[in-house]
């Protein structure tokens, strides 16, 4: 089977490996700019150490929407941002809804939406 490929907003080609190692090397780096330890964000986001890792290596995507807003509160990054990327980030075959492509309106609706809906679960820090 071959692997699904994407064209990031610079044109470039790239597989879903290679979009999840993108954004876990995005998250390291600014977990270690925020002053926290793998273990302190593993337990920020309630998996283990080794999931933390991987996730950060790109070996495994971020389960879910409240999982990445705690990872957004732990990691200083945007919520959206986050939610966006991570969701591209995952296997299609593993979503319960595809988001449309770039530039089309609804992925925006749906992305608001998703953060709407999950932000009372997972409010932003002050």
């Amino acid at each position: 089977m071959e692997a699904e490929q994407f064209t990031t907003s610079s044109g470039r080609t790239e597989d879903l490996l290679e979009r999840r190692q993108r954004l876990g090397r995005k998250i390291r780096a600014h977990r270690v700019e925020s002053g926290h330890t793998s273990k302190e964000a593993a337990g920020a986001i309630g998996c283990s150490a080794q999931h933390y890792g991987d996730i950060e290596k790109g070996t495994k995507p971020i389960a879910d929407i409240p999982t990445v807003l705690r990872l957004a509160n732990v990691t200083d990054l945007d919520r959206a941002w986050l939610l966006e990327a991570a969701w591209d980030a995952r296997d299609k075959a593993d979503l319960p809804i595809r988001l449309p492509p770039i530039g089309d309106e609804r992925r925006q609706k749906l992305l608001r939406l998703a953060l709407d809906i999950y932000s009372e679960d997972v409010p932003p820090l002050p």
